[in-house]
């Protein structure tokens, strides 16, 4: 598994004598840098005065929102653009509170018993977020004045799939929230399908023939010896190779076919998603898949990220089944890659982009005292990011993927394949949901005597106890 990337740090580009003119609405001098930052972007008129608010943000030195560097490319431009429109808009002041994202929970927790507040906005790395709402320490993002969450600048496969209760929204990320960076998705080899004669993904996710069938029959039609005789090594041609093949991999393929770790039923209670025929079966196929497919690279050891990427990136494997943001290490490559959804399973007619537990959501303490302002603030926050989402697309997107096909499948993902599993949100809940989901499917795909029915009927039982502690308590 992947340690949580650490977000955070606080904007300080325009220097104090410069925030006071801004305040004031005048055309104050400031130094040169400030002057330098505020060129770009001009100066914004004053639409509500909050009389310098201090909105506290509670993230850390790494955040890919709000530490932006001016000057080092476009999308950093953006976000310090947004940063000071919303400061001079308001004439507020964003500031970060240094918090671990990996702990922040506990962090906060003593604050919010206290009945302190600790910052107008927390960024909650998935693996955290589930716990907030397990302590009931969350507002309703759409009772906040000033919040409209139905507007097309808030991620609406975000608030439908990561919001455990239907009609209350606790958690919320804007459009340029970044979601679909830790996204899985299937980058594959042009070159070796041209060599091989075999279908394009991408004419097949079009068609909406991009199922698990067709993808395990193009990977074994693509997995041969390059050289020698005997079993097939780390260093011959594979059809699919995976970081942490036992992990994160088969989550991913579970996901895709349209199943939960942890789903809901029509009462709204939280149920083991694992504990269904439709789910045994899936798990079952999957590990036949993998342990006997042929088809996976193998090595000794663990397969780590820049293994299983140096791997697709020498030519030597068709498939990687991996999140977005490992893009930008293929931009080098010498064979031509396009990118497709996650392959159709059984149970679902639609393409699936299921997010890890490393993406980040905003969330608002519920005893805020200043939900006037916050609402207000973070509206506009996410209205007026645009500039950021066309800043990252063009970052991104146009800078690494090679063709037209390839940004059109990732504009689909970004817009609507995105889907979270509540199972994400608890899995800083280690000794607990996190071993009968995804440690469970972990421990299946080690052993084909392992079996998937019986495993799962072993553990049903206390997995929802477990979820009815976590996720249904009385609120």
């Amino acid at each position: 598994m992947k340690k949580g990337k650490i977000l955070a740090l606080v904007f300080m580009l325009i220097v104090s004598v410069v925030l006071i003119a801004a305040c004031a609405g005048d055309g104050g001098s400031g130094s040169d840098s400030a002057q330098e930052a505020l060129s770009r972007g001009g100066r914004y008129p004053l639409i509500e005065d909050m009389d310098g608010y201090v909105f506290t943000i509670a993230d850390n030195e790494h955040s890919r929102y709000f530490n932006p560097q001016a000057g080092r490319n476009d999308l950093a431009d953006a976000q310090v653009d947004l940063i000071r429109k919303l400061e001079q808009s308001f004439n507020i002041k964003l500031e970060i509170v240094e918090t671990d994202p990996i702990i922040s929970f506990d962090i906060i927790l003593p604050k919010y018993l206290a009945g302190e507040k600790y910052a107008d906005l927390i960024v909650a790395n998935y693996y955290n977020a589930g716990k907030f709402y397990s302590q009931n320490m969350l507002e309703d993002l759409g009772s906040i004045p000033g919040m409209n969450l139905s507007a097309p600048y808030w991620d609406k496969n975000i608030i439908a799939s990561v919001n455990p209760e239907p009609g209350v929204t606790h958690f919320a990320i804007p459009e340029w929230g970044y979601s679909y960076a830790l996204a899985s998705v299937v980058f594959y080899n042009k070159t070796l399908i041209n060599e091989l004669g075999l279908e394009d993904p991408y004419e097949l996710y079009k068609n909406g023939r991009w199922t698990m069938d067709k993808y395990v029959e193009m990977a074994r039609a693509a997995t041969r010896k390059l050289s020698g005789t005997g079993e097939m090594t780390w260093d011959d041609q594979w059809g699919v190779v995976a970081e942490d093949i036992f992990n994160g991999y088969p989550n991913s393929l579970y996901f895709a076919s349209g199943l939960k770790m942890i789903d809901i039923d029509n009462t709204g209670r939280k149920i083991y998603g694992f504990n269904t025929p439709q789910a045994k079966e899936v798990l079952t196929d999957i590990q036949e898949m993998i342990i006997n497919g042929g088809f996976h690279a193998k090595k000794e050891g663990y397969i780590s990220g820049q293994d299983s990427g140096n791997k697709f990136k020498s030519g030597s494997a068709l498939f990687i089944t991996t999140g977005v943001e490992t893009l930008p290490h293929f931009a080098s490559m010498d064979d031509d890659f396009g990118v497709v959804p996650m392959p159709k399973g059984k149970f679902t007619d639609k393409y699936i982009a299921p997010i890890n537990f490393n993406a980040a959501v905003f969330c608002v303490q519920r005893n805020n005292p200043d939900l006037d302002k916050v609402g207000t603030i973070l509206d506009a926050m996410a209205e007026w990011g645009e500039p950021v989402l066309e800043a990252q697309i063009d970052e991104f997107d146009n800078r690494f993927l090679r063709d037209a096909s390839s940004r059109e499948v990732m504009a689909n993902i970004r817009n609507d394949y995105l889907s979270v599993d509540l199972g994400m949100l608890s899995a800083a809940d280690r000794d607990g949901i996190t071993q009968v989901t995804i440690v469970l499917i972990s421990h299946i795909m080690t052993d084909i005597n392992t079996k998937a029915a019986s495993t799962i009927d072993a553990n049903a039982e206390r997995a929802q106890q477990l979820i009815d502690d976590f996720w249904n308590k009385s609120r």
